[in-house]
């Protein structure tokens, strides 16, 4: 359709297509690298731990650090994918010890992670969009961070006090 619609080449237009998806792909690549090697800095500091211990110290605080902690690593790091994998490779295995489900707070550290991510300034689908539309990702996050922020709380609520 593309081609018969802007009457170029079929050549032309698959090279600017794969240009274009390539370049999307790449910054895509980058920020999940970059998140991967910035929650490995956090375990190697002892940041993990930390934050495993004050919930296991206070197991009533699970919910809400399940709830947090994702959804906060997300919004720093631009992947949500990276953060719910961090959490539940080391917290979520704890999760009966804190008083939840391991499904629920899997799914609550995922579901956290992925609502992070779409309040992100970093994340690929922002910056992706942003330039689609000709602004900058903080526009971008100022139009869907209230969604989210309710997104995250019902998540909250249908996951840990329901």
């Amino acid at each position: 359709i593309a081609v018969i619609v802007t009457r170029t080449s079929p050549s032309e237009v698959s090279k600017k297509f794969f240009d274009g998806m390539g370049g999307a792909y790449a910054n895509i690549l980058g920020i999940i690298i970059t998140a991967t090697v910035f929650v490995s800095g956090l375990k190697a500091l002892g940041a993990v731990d930390a934050f495993i211990q004050i919930l296991i110290n206070n197991p009533s605080l699970a919910g809400i650090g399940a709830t947090v902690g994702p959804f906060l690593l997300a919004i720093v790091v631009g992947s949500g994918d990276a953060a719910a994998f961090a959490f539940n490779e080391v917290v979520t295995p704890h999760a009966e010890s804190l008083g939840m489900s391991i499904e629920n707070m899997g799914s609550l550290a995922a579901l956290s992670g992925a609502i992070g991510r779409t309040m992100s300034p970093l994340a690929g689908a922002a910056i992706i969009c942003a330039g689609f539309a000709k602004v900058s990702t903080i526009d971008v996050v100022k139009r869907t961070s209230f969604g989210m922020v309710l997104a995250l709380i019902t998540a909250y609520v249908v996951l840990v006090v329901m």
